[in-house]
């Protein structure tokens, strides 16, 4: 997960993954110089929950921030998450077992639901 300025969304974003029935992850979260609470955020989670691993770096945008947390990645699969979306509960487990029985695989994606700030939904894809 890169976070820029996502204190808004980001404690509920970071507990939907938190939450996950697939629980053998670890969780890259880049701070990419937030100037708002994220940092804080993120760090009250991370004393919580050993899977989170933590970098905090200038300012770069999110194509290098995302590139930034994919190196420091150790696993054999790597998930992405925006600071402002939520996982549902089975989303890993679905997506490992997706790529478990398809060997041929490289790329998995997901549907989503799309909520307004007032928390409406307003488009299901």
């Amino acid at each position: 997960m890169a976070v820029y300025n996502g204190e808004r969304w980001l404690a509920e974003s970071i507990q939907s993954v938190l939450e996950q029935t697939f629980t053998n992850f670890e969780f890259i979260i880049v701070n990419d110089g937030s100037n708002d609470c994220s940092l804080q955020i993120i760090n009250q989670f991370s004393k919580k929950d050993s899977r989170i691993r933590v970098y905090n770096k200038k300012n770069s945008g999110l194509a290098d921030s995302l590139n930034y947390g994919i190196a420091e990645a150790r696993g054999e699969w790597i998930a992405r998450i925006d600071a402002d979306d939520i996982c549902s509960l089975e989303r890993l487990q679905k997506q490992i077992e997706c790529v478990r029985l398809n060997t041929d695989l490289v790329l998995v994606g997901s549907g989503l639901v799309i909520i307004d700030e007032n928390g409406q939904q307003s488009k299901v894809h």
